[in-house]
């Protein structure tokens, strides 16, 4: 007659025997003791019987919580408490997605440009050559309104041009830098042409009121012996005096 196998450890048991030697467990014609049964209670006694030492030892491990089919217990703790699988974060520990300030804290706003070296701030030079443009488009629009459209109510005196005429040439000028300054292209049209234009500290669209505050202050610019401009050259945003007083800056389009 051949040996038959353990319901538990799968080790074979010889014809007759009642219990496993190797782990202790009943063996009643082939069928595992149901919950209860006296077999799964009295193991590591059985085992001692059977199998001496190791027997005891190998039954008191089996009358614990074995899973069906073998192996040894498991212990599941409640959700909430231990340890969740690897590479997850432990229970009410989650961190946000990707990217996210951490819960709790308000997102962090990013700079509106990023001024990180000294190749975004527009030099002396194209600032100059945008100036000199400005100026030749200035000059232009004065004449056409003066001999188109002022010269039949204004009187230009032979020695000059008539007060009305500078008053309203300055009008011109003022209009001209700080609406288009302060217009979604942030420059004027040497500025563009030269691929510059002005912004606030922040890089922001400049305000109206900060045009006009960049505009009068390049006449104190202008009344230093023209030092104001000049600082524009060796300043570290290579900024002239009006910038300063107004807190604007002349960067180059392409860098943002």
């Amino acid at each position: 007659m051949a040996d038959q196998l353990c319901w538990n450890c799968g080790k074979p048991v010889p014809p007759g025997a009642h219990y496993c030697i190797a782990c202790g467990s009943r063996v009643v014609a082939d069928t595992p003791p149901q919950a209860g049964a006296p077999g799964a209670e009295d193991g590591g006694a059985a085992g001692a019987a059977a199998g001496g030492a190791a027997g005891a030892a190998a039954g008191a491990a089996a009358s614990g919580p074995t899973p069906p089919g073998g192996g040894a217990p498991s212990y599941m703790p409640p959700y909430g408490q231990g340890q969740p699988p690897y590479g997850q974060q432990p229970y009410g520990q989650g961190q946000p997605p990707y990217g996210q300030p951490p819960y709790g804290q308000p997102p962090q706003q990013p700079p509106a440009y990023d001024y990180s070296g000294w190749s975004v701030y527009a030099g002396f030079w194209r600032r100059l050559v945008a100036i000199i443009i400005d100026g030749i488009i200035l000059s232009i629009a004065g004449s056409i309104i003066r001999y188109g459209i002022l010269g039949p109510v204004l009187s230009i005196s032979t020695g000059g041009f008539a007060p009305s005429y500078e008053l309203v040439s300055l009008v011109i000028s003022w209009l001209y830098f700080t609406l288009l300054e302060a217009s979604s292209h942030q420059a004027t049209l040497g500025k563009m042409a030269m691929g510059i234009a002005v912004t606030d500290m922040d890089g922001r669209r400049i305000s109206w009121g900060r045009a006009n505050a960049r505009y009068w202050s390049k006449y104190l610019s202008t009344f230093i012996l023209m030092i104001g401009w000049l600082m524009a050259g060796f300043t570290e945003k290579k900024q002239a005096l009006h910038d300063m007083i107004a807190g604007t800056l002349v960067v180059k389009r392409e860098r943002y």
